[in-house]
């Protein structure tokens, strides 16, 4: 590997940011792999490009959804504390047919391969996660739950131990007092996958609804639930509208208020599987 630490010959992104000091970086995920000794590495490559001032950007595409970014604007301007995020990632397993995919030490498992966009995505709302307190569970593919009758590809080629798990689910505290959860679920038949993630604060919910609905493009809708009568939001529905693009905007009457609020974005297919 060329990138992700400060060793000679691995430590492009230092040699770039001394050869073209300040130029933007936009680095394709970070590295979530490798021997464990390596990982104070990929800290001291991270303090260095934070200490050189440079924009950096991050290959986890949802981060950039019009959606996400308008929770964040939400959060921000109405100074909210988030309490707790809830996540879940359900994959449409049949239209995946990639044998590397289903092979724990060619992909590293869904986690990795997929739930590590809706991981970066908590994190985003969440802050830094107390790692001590990271616990997990599976459901492993010869449990009886973990079977599946609609497999694209022969899984009997592929070594017992070398399986991937069908759910995985996992609770984690932020630092900051908040608490986090985690869903992966190898579940679905067909095309179309099923994630979302809620972010609560004191009176808001905020609910990211099916970033993905087709291989090329993504349709993510915000849902943004006020359990306040006194609850606002301090900017209009035109203004946001307005700067984010937002084709639709619906309000209930009844309390609670339910806003929902679709933005688009083009997606390679690659970020599916």
């Amino acid at each position: 590997m060329f990138r992700g630490t400060s060793q000679q010959g691995r430590d492009i992104e230092i040699q770039i940011l001394k050869n073209f000091p300040g130029v933007p970086l936009f680095i394709e995920k970070p590295i979530t792999t490798g021997p464990s000794d390596e990982i104070e590495e990929a800290f001291k490559v991270a303090k260095y490009i934070n200490d050189s001032g440079a924009i950096t950007s991050v290959g986890y595409m949802l981060r950039y959804l019009k959606a996400v970014q308008m929770m964040k604007q939400i959060i921000e301007e109405n100074n909210l504390t988030v309490m707790a995020t809830i996540a879940r990632y359900a994959c449409a397993y049949e239209a995946i047919a990639k044998p590397d995919w289903w092979t724990k030490s060619k992909s590293a498992g869904p986690i990795v391969e997929q739930g590590t966009h809706f991981c970066d995505l908590s994190r985003y709302f969440g802050g830094d996660v107390d790692i001590a307190s990271v616990s997990a569970h599976s459901v492993e593919w010869y449990e009886n739950a973990g079977h599946l009758s609609k497999q694209s590809i022969d899984e009997t080629a592929i070594a017992p131990e070398d399986r991937i798990p069908r759910v995985t689910a996992a609770t984690w505290k932020y630092e900051s007092g908040a608490v986090g959860s985690f869903t992966h679920l190898v579940a679905l038949q067909g095309h179309d996958y099923s994630c979302e993630l809620e972010v609560y604060a004191d009176g808001y919910q905020l609910k990211l609804v099916n970033p993905y609905v087709s291989l090329f493009c993504t349709s993510a809708v915000l849902e943004v639930t006020l359990r306040k009568l006194t609850a606002s939001l301090t900017t209009t529905p035109s203004s946001l509208r307005s700067l984010f693009g937002l084709t639709t905007l619906r309000t209930s009457k009844k309390t609670p208020r339910l806003r929902r609020f679709s933005a688009h974005s083009k997606m390679l297919a690659s970020h599916m599987s």
